[in-house]
């Protein structure tokens, strides 16, 4: 069994409960405030940039131009890509720039973002993907969910967001982190793919928090 295969075993329970939760149902069915979503575009905006930072450690580590040039292209894909999304709907809900600068990362965002900068500082190629794959896996299973699911009758409004996650474009990026996680891997004895599960566990449990942490605003 790869790694990946026993990873989606532990964890995709807890990516339902990210999917049964208020406020990713409310992206699919149009009902989430704008108060609500906005706080989250704002708190998203400021974990992708600590999250890019993970991948900037990773670089640091690797030991070949291969694993270097994967891990370099995470960076601007973040900041190109996902952060577009961001700020196409921040300029719609009239939030600034200065507004999110001068915004506060919120305590769980910064728990969950720290936990994954200390997996980067103390630990291997293969811990790392372990602990960005579950923010982008995660997605990848809401998104499909939600596709699936989707109500043809909802506001448009979020329809953007939900397609992202749904796209062919994420899917083969979301491919590529698994198959990273499971090349790094290899060799690894149970001990080690234990860890690898625990670390994905832990930060799926801080993204089922982080929607919490928006649907109460924090």
């Amino acid at each position: 069994m790869k790694a990946s295969e026993r990873i989606y075993q532990a964890a995709s329970p807890i990516w339902e409960r990210c999917y049964q939760h208020p406020f990713v149902q409310g992206l699919g069915d149009g009902t989430l405030s704008r108060d609500r979503f906005a706080y989250f575009m704002v708190q998203d905006h400021k974990y992708l940039s600590m999250y890019a930072k993970v991948f900037a450690l990773g670089l640091v580590k690797c030991q070949n131009d291969r694993d270097a040039k994967e891990f370099a292209a995470f960076i601007p894909s973040i900041f190109n890509a996902e952060q577009s999304i961001h700020e196409t709907y921040l300029s719609k809900l009239g939030v600034s720039p200065e507004e999110v600068d001068r915004t506060p990362q919120a305590l769980t965002s910064n728990a969950y973002t720290s936990y994954m900068i200390s997996v980067a500082l103390r630990e291997g190629l293969a811990e790392i993907m372990a602990a960005v794959t579950a923010c982008s896996w995660s997605y990848k299973y809401i998104g499909d969910k939600l596709e699936a699911h989707e109500d043809k009758t909802s506001d448009e409004f979020y329809r953007t967001w939900r397609q992202n996650y749904a796209s062919e474009w994420y899917r083969r990026s979301n491919d590529n982190d698994i198959a990273m996680l499971d090349r790094f891997a290899e060799g690894y004895g149970e001990a080690q793919l234990a860890h690898l599960e625990q670390i994905v566990v832990d930060c799926s449990e801080f993204e089922y928090e982080f929607w919490q942490m928006c649907w109460d605003k924090q």
